[in-house]
């Protein structure tokens, strides 16, 4: 799965604002709301919305201590497979 194809699970409209998001995350570092903002170039109502969908799939988390944001590589990992098999076993049980 490339970052595009995780962009367009968590916004199918406009992926490569997404896109950009992900890449600021995708060095493996933590960053800050600020640092996020800065690389970005999203206004603080666009990043809070955006950071509201990647924690709903599990694909971020936030240090309540270091105030930072981090990718959750296994916990996105368990979201996509539960979202995948739920969708499978659902077409099973039609047939």
């Amino acid at each position: 799965m490339s970052l595009e194809d995780v962009a367009r699970l968590i916004s199918a409209k406009r992926p490569k604002q997404v896109l950009k998001l992900l890449q600021c995350f995708y060095q493996g570092t933590s960053c800050k709301l600020e640092d996020l903002m800065r690389a970005t170039g999203f206004n603080e109502k666009q990043l809070r919305y955006y950071i509201t969908k990647f924690r709903k799939l599990r694909l971020i988390e936030f240090d309540s201590r270091t105030r930072t944001y981090s990718l959750d590589y296994k916990g996105f990992h368990v979201r996509i497979d539960t979202i995948f098999v739920d969708a499978i076993e659902n077409l099973v049980k039609k047939k």
